[in-house]
């Protein structure tokens, strides 16, 4: 059987089979294991205490490694003959949504906050970030979010992060050097593609006081950013 049947019999297996209900596609979770199996890989991923089997086209992840949730299909008591061994409910998916995120390396992060790569911005210097006229700074936007709520807002900063494709959308951590611990870091979503390590001006209405659940409130977030250089 050629690679190109072996994916499409892996697609009529995806949309024939019932589906349970799946853990809500975008919910980041950990690698605990992973096992290749001849074009595939099964990951083990665990959310918040709750371990859950993925079967997707092959992918290198190790453990440790945090992905986003994919979008699948579940199959019930699925018996895998290359690894010889039975899975009780295995959900299979065209592959992860993000890359790996590493954990947090400078500061602390507000209460519900998810972690963030901070080492493009420990290598930046952020005394060359030249403020466009009318943008406010991420310490500022921190400072008065109420008096910014649901208005157009305008930062610009490093890219610290970048998360693409989570809930139809790239999230980018921004930070400009001013702030605390608590206050250096603006989330920003946009369907823009920006780089890590990346200086951008965003434009965004900036939102309060929002809860996606599993733990990721957001004090402040931009949303729906036009971006540019």
């Amino acid at each position: 059987m050629t690679t190109k049947q072996r994916l499409a019999l892996f697609a009529a297996l995806t949309l024939a089979s019932a589906a349970a209900a799946a853990p809500t596609a975008g919910r980041l979770g950990t690698v605990l294991a992973t096992e290749n199996a001849d074009i595939y890989t099964y990951v083990q991923l665990e959310f918040d205490g709750e371990k859950v089997w993925y079967a997707v086209p092959s992918v290198e992840l190790a453990v440790g490694d945090q992905v986003a949730a994919p979008a699948g299909m579940a199959i019930k008591n699925f018996h895998s003959q290359t690894l010889d061994r039975d899975f009780e409910v295995v959900y299979f998916a065209a592959g992860f949504n993000t890359t790996p995120a590493a954990a947090p390396k400078t500061g602390a992060l507000p209460a519900g906050h998810p972690p963030i790569d901070g080492s493009a911005a420990l290598s930046y210097d952020f005394s060359k970030i030249a403020r466009p006229e009318g943008a406010k700074t991420v310490a500022e936007i921190h400072a008065n979010p109420a008096s910014l709520a649901g208005k157009q807002v305008i930062a610009r900063g490093v890219a610290v992060k970048v998360t693409n494709h989570i809930m139809g959308k790239n999230w980018i951590h921004l930070r400009d050097g001013t702030g605390d611990a608590a206050s250096n870091d603006l989330t920003v979503t946009t369907t823009n593609a920006v780089e890590l390590g990346a200086t951008i001006t965003a434009t965004g209405v900036l939102a309060t006081n929002l809860d996606f659940g599993h733990g990721y409130q957001y004090a402040i977030l931009l949303q729906d950013a036009s971006t540019k250089d």
